[in-house]
């Protein structure tokens, strides 16, 4: 990073007779440049930190566990308070969530000022309480709060405290100026209780936050695949979701290990009290050894926007002093502490016209200074080192946490909420050349967000979670009580505009029930899923309906018509109407979705529609199925040589030909009536085989890396004439992905637009897997999951939905023991 043309600089001050010189300006250059390699070490440093504070209490960093558990459903809905105690503003918001990701938010700013940053703590609650009172009355005035509402609130706290559960918090210190007594080592929610209490404020306080946990659950929120949240404004703070297995100095709790929970990192302490990692500089030293809080906060006072201008503003006055600045000229103004605002930076930096009338504006008005052009092009070219020094100690700290999660490969987005993010001229550009310094090309995974008011929205989300934590009995830890299985009754929106009236799905089996050879649906078939129609499912999934009857898979499969007329499409019409025929009058109907499936080369010889010299089945390359046991011998190998023979390689037009039967596949489940189809991508049939460099061996546009070609190729030809609403899904499987056989990718997902189903997460094995409302309700919470799939209970009992939520808890898990593919992972967009 260098200084924005210094020669022009050193040309004008030469013209005006100023002292700015070319040494002058590599002076500062050398002193607020960061390298990569001092980037890449300061990565390392802080990951280490990062490991220590989840270890041991009492660290430095001291990566506090936030209580905030899983992920929000994006579902959410419901009036709910926030209150956000921020180092500039008290800021009180009605959030009303809509669902989707949706929401609307009323608010109202208090500004603080410095003396009621620093009255006796009980004075600071008091105004707390008094602007939270003045706010609901105008609202109630309005109309949008009933009269004698009282609603869940989420008091949103921007400062280190120790958390054992989710409404309880005790001040560790404070930061961002603040230092109100008789609050450090005393719990903050009863503290605000006490005065809520006092003033007669009709608000259930549910939750204290720390702002940046707030920031990370908005995001997540409105972009699911945020990781990181990250605060970058008068303060500076991380937060992100961890596993408690993770966090040793959790172990005592007993919370399970593959729970998920929020950390608010306090990362604004990295490199205190000994000062070994980061380019400090005098300037640095002076704001902290006069700060209210000396040796600590040493990575904030580096980067936070409370002191990217007191360091501009002491540089300024070390070159007054020199006789180098402002020369003649009364600068006592510019004497007192913090009065060179970071906004003056951010103006400067923006201003270009040729004479910098903006800096020339910032001097004038507010210290009665008159400067020159050099001087302005110098301050302008200052500002910008030490804000870009500041933009790349952040994506330090980003690339910290990402190393931390070993994701970046996969790449994540992380939400940033603050005016530095929002306002600072090229902050986020500069962070994300910091991220690319650090890691390389794949710095570019990871990618930077604006976290939509992330203390406002943030806090009242997780208000939603806990605000019925208050009827709970003491001894109830918070991961016990997520989001309880309500949450699996809310309707799901999907991205083409249909609703699942909740998120249970009947998952995809085959059903052995049409003739031999296959054919179209009939009685028994209908016979099942108006059953299941009744039964309270969001979504039912035909079993697979093949698209070449030449390619079956056991031979009593169901059969894509070769030629679609009123006669053929009928039986479909009829399953639909058997899928969508809710019994219950109170029930909304389940989506109706026809699986299509190619079987490839699994369909075996005799019973795959091919007879005994009907050839061999056909796949993406002429790789064989045979057996990986071991322990199969002689006649096992033979019988999948005589069934399973070597399969044809497809030339281009016989997957033009496969293509075409998948897109009649989908004009059949549209004019039959169906929401939806799904793309049958697993369990080794021939899309999957497609996917795999395992047996997708091809050199053409088919192969790899553009192994997705083939589902592209499908969906561009379905979409055309399947107008939205209609769903379009893929199904692949869990298992293909752990052995690595094919690479899970955004792409993939997103080639398909609607929903995604991952099925066998789950291991299984003699014991049967034990599941219950909690674990469910977890794997939605968690953000593993917006449906979840049953597979055999569904064929046990169709209405299982129905009488699941009326269960006693314990029941849970003897109705699910059965089930041999108990969860299916889908995702809604």
């Amino acid at each position: 990073m260098s200084l924005d043309n210094p020669q022009s600089i050193v040309e004008d001050s030469s013209k005006q007779d100023s002292p700015i010189t070319n040494e002058l300006i590599q002076r500062y250059e050398k002193l607020f440049t960061l390298t990569p390699e001092k980037m890449r070490s300061i990565v390392d440093a802080f990951v280490e930190t990062l490991r220590r504070g989840l270890e041991k209490n009492g660290q430095i960093v001291p990566m506090i566990p936030a209580f905030v558990f899983g992920w929000p459903t994006g579902q959410e809905t419901g009036d709910y308070l926030a209150l956000d105690l921020g180092g500039t503003n008290l800021r009180v918001c009605l959030v009303t969530l809509s669902g989707g990701g949706k929401f609307e938010i009323k608010q109202k700013k208090y500004r603080l000022t410095e003396e009621q940053k620093q009255m006796e703590g009980s004075l600071l609650f008091d105004f707390c309480a008094d602007s939270l009172s003045a706010f609901l009355e105008s609202a109630r005035a309005e109309g949008t709060i009933k009269e004698g509402a009282e609603l869940p609130m989420g008091f949103t706290f921007s400062y280190p405290c120790q958390q054992d559960r989710i409404d309880h918090g005790i001040l560790i210190r404070w930061t961002k100026g603040f230092g109100n007594p008789n609050v450090e080592g005393f719990d903050v929610t009863q503290l605000f209780a006490d005065s809520l209490k006092r003033h007669n404020v009709p608000v259930t306080l549910t939750a204290l936050v720390n702002d940046t946990t707030g920031a990370l659950i908005a995001s997540h929120y409105t972009n699911p695949r945020t990781r990181i949240g990250v605060i970058l404004g008068t303060g500076c703070n991380a937060a992100y979701a961890e596993r408690v297995g993770n966090i040793p100095k959790m172990k005592d709790l007993g919370i399970p290990d593959d729970i998920v929970m929020s950390i608010n990192c306090e990362w604004g302490a990295f490199d205190s009290f000994e000062h070994q990692h980061l380019p400090r500089t005098k300037y640095d030293e002076i704001i902290d050894l006069s700060s209210n809080k000396p040796h600590e906060q040493a990575f904030e006072k580096c980067i936070s926007g409370r002191y990217l201008g007191e360091i501009l503003r002491l540089v300024m006055k070390e070159l007054i002093d020199e006789g180098v600045l402002f020369r003649g000229q009364d600068t006592s103004k510019l004497n007192e502490e913090y009065c060179f605002d970071t906004a003056y930076l951010s103006m400067m930096e923006s201003d270009m016209s040729p004479d910098l009338l903006t800096a020339t504006s910032v001097f004038s008005q507010n210290y009665n200074i008159e400067t020159t052009l050099a001087e302005r092009q110098f301050f302008k070219a200052l500002a910008k080192l030490i804000g870009t020094r500041a933009a790349r100690l952040a994506s330090c700290g980003m690339a910290a946490i990402v190393k931390k999660l070993d994701i970046l490969d996969e790449g994540c987005s992380i939400g940033v909420d603050g005016s530095l993010y929002d306002m600072y001229p090229g902050f986020k550009e500069r962070i994300h050349g910091g991220l690319t310094d650090i890691f390389g090309e794949k710095g570019k995974n990871v990618v930077t967000h604006h976290a939509e008011d992330g203390s406002g929205l943030g806090s009242a989300i997780i208000a939603v979670s806990y605000s019925k934590r208050h009827i709970m009995s003491d001894n109830k830890s918070d991961w016990e009580i997520l989001p309880d299985a309500s949450l699996l009754q809310q309707p799901v929106h999907l991205p083409c505009g249909l609703t699942l009236p909740n998120r249970l799905v009947k998952a995809a089996l085959y059903e052995s029930l049409s003739n031999f050879g296959g054919g179209p649906p009939n009685s028994q078939h209908f016979k099942l899923y108006s059953r299941c129609a009744s039964g309270g499912w969001g979504m039912l999934i035909s079993g697979n309906v093949q698209v070449h009857p030449r390619h079956l898979s056991l031979g009593r499969d169901l059969i894509v018509p070769e030629v679609l007329s009123p006669e053929t499409i009928a039986p479909y019409v009829q399953l639909r109407q058997a899928m969508t025929a809710a019994s219950d009058k109170h029930h909304t109907r389940p989506l109706a979705i026809l699986q299509l499936n190619h079987t490839g080369r699994q369909s075996p010889l005799i019973i795959g529609g091919r007879g005994i010299f009907g050839g061999p089945p056909s796949s993406a390359s002429s790789v064989p199925v045979r057996s990986r046991d071991k322990r199969d011998g002689v006649i096992s190998q033979l019988a999948y040589w005589l069934l399973l023979p070597t399969p044809k390689t497809l030339s281009t037009e016989d997957i033009d030909d496969v293509i075409e039967r998948f897109v009649r596949g989908a004009q059949l489940a549209h004019q039959a009536g169906f929401d939806g189809i799904e793309l049958h991508a697993s369990h080794g049939y021939l899309i999957s085989g497609f996917l795999s460099p395992k047996t997708n061996l091809r050199t053409d546009r088919y192969g790899f890396p553009k192994e997705l070609t083939i589902i592209e190729s499908i969906l561009n030809r379905i979409r055309p004439t399947n107008p939205q609403p209609f769903a379009i899904g893929i199904k692949v499987n869990a298992a293909d992905y752990v052995s690595g056989s094919v690479k899970l990718t955004g792409s993939l997902v997103a080639a398909v637009s609607f929903f995604a189903e991952l099925g066998g997460l789950l291991p299984q094995g003699p014991e049967p897997v034990q599941q219950s409302k909690g674990v469910m309700t977890r794997t939605i919470c968690d953000g593993h999951a917006h449906l979840i799939g049953i597979g055999q209970p569904a064929v046990i009992c169709p209405s299982y939905p129905k009488g699941y939520f009326k269960l006693p808890r314990q029941m849970h898990r003897k109705t699910l023991a059965s089930s041999s593919s108990p969860i299916h992972h889908l995702h809604s967009g």
